[in-house]
C-alpha cells in the first residue's frame, strides 16, 4: 500500500498526516516518509501489518488491539498519523 491520498473506511478516524506517504516493503515491513522534511520512519513486519489494516479497514485484528493502540499513539505523537473527527 502506498501513502498519499488514502481513502479511509467509514468510521475510521485515522489517516496519514499531510505530506506523509506509507509504503509496504516487498519483503516485509514498511516505510513512512514525510515529503516536506524528508524524515523517514521504518517499521517491522508486525507493525506494518497493523498500519496496513488500520489504514485500509479502520480496525486492527482483535488480537492486535493492544499493540495497535501503542503503534497509533506513537505515530500520532510523531506526526505520522492524524485523527479526523466526523463533522457534526
Amino acid at each position: 500500500m502506498t501513502g498519499g491520498p488514502v481513502s479511509r473506511p467509514a468510521g475510521s478516524p485515522l489517516r496519514l498526516a499531510p505530506h506523509v506517504t506509507y509504503t509496504s516493503l516487498p519483503h516485509g515491513g514498511g516505510v513512512l516518509v514525510n515529503g516536506v522534511t524528508l524524515e523517514v520512519a521504518e517499521c517491522g513486519e508486525y507493525h506494518s501489518r497493523i498500519i496496513d489494516r488500520l489504514l485500509v479497514r479502520g480496525m486492527p485484528d482483535p488480537q492486535d488491539i493492544p499493540a495497535a493502540r501503542a503503534v497509533c499513539e506513537e505515530l500520532i505523537h510523531g506526526g505520522w498519523l492524524t485523527v479526523s473527527l466526523p463533522d457534526l
